[in-house]
């Protein structure tokens, strides 16, 4: 009796063990999953992309789309149109220049993460546009444009330790709502550094803006 009782015990310890080792390896499954893929572009790999806007189309939500910074600058309109996190490799060195054509990053997708480029020569250099939101936009350098960073209609955003310096206005904000800018540079813009135009419950602090026409400037927007 003792023996049937413990091999009962021994079939129960390892039944659950084999449950337990199938749960973590479908977590783990799910987690590699949610991370997505990597994408790349420049470097030396044989599958790397040569250009942006290749690798961003061939990306899916969730995915990476890492840009090396040997190939830089890069000539492109880039268009980013699903969640996706697009990392530049180095802030001072991996350089999109939108050749003064227009928009050089265009944002019309939620859930965005944009880090480590620079951003140059263009109308716009960081576009968040028309109800796109729940993006991070940190740690890039967009200067050289008319507006460094703009946010048109979009909410919920965070624009925190960029470089929006050398534009005609550094950080504007465009009929947008409920967004965190701080801790950005906003210097030596020909009007002003960081504007707020129709938009509201923005939380604005630890900003540096100066050497503008304006440093701050606020039109039309309230309870910020």
């Amino acid at each position: 009796m003792k023996k049937k009782i413990i091999g009962i015990f021994v079939c129960i310890l390892f039944f659950g063990a084999s449950v337990v080792s199938g749960i973590n390896n479908q977590i783990e499954e799910t987690e590699k999953s949610s991370r997505g893929n990597t994408l790349y572009v420049g470097g030396t790999g044989g599958g790397n992309y040569s250009k942006i806007q290749d690798a961003i189309d061939n990306a899916s939500d969730g995915d990476t789309v890492f840009v090396y910074d040997d190939s830089a600058p890069y000539y492109e309109y880039v268009v980013i149109n699903k969640s996706i996190d697009f990392i530049g490799e180095n802030r001072d060195t991996t350089v999109i220049d939108g050749g003064n054509t227009g928009d050089v990053v265009y944002v019309g997708a939620d859930w965005v993460n944009i880090t480590g480029f620079t951003i140059k020569n263009g109308t716009i250099g960081i576009h968040l546009y028309s109800s796109s939101n729940n993006n991070t936009i940190t740690g890039n350098t967009a200067s050289n444009n008319y507006y460094g960073i703009y946010l048109r209609s979009s909410s919920n955003n965070t624009v925190t330790g960029n470089n929006a310096s050398n534009n005609f206005c550094g950080i504007f904000l465009e009929s947008s709502s409920n967004n965190m800018v701080t801790g950005n540079t906003a210097n030596s813009n020909n009007y002003t550094g960081i504007h707020l135009d129709s938009s509201s419950n923005n939380t604005i602090t630890g900003n540096n803006a100066s050497n503008n026409d304006y440093g701050i400037y606020l039109l039309s927007s309230s309870n910020n």
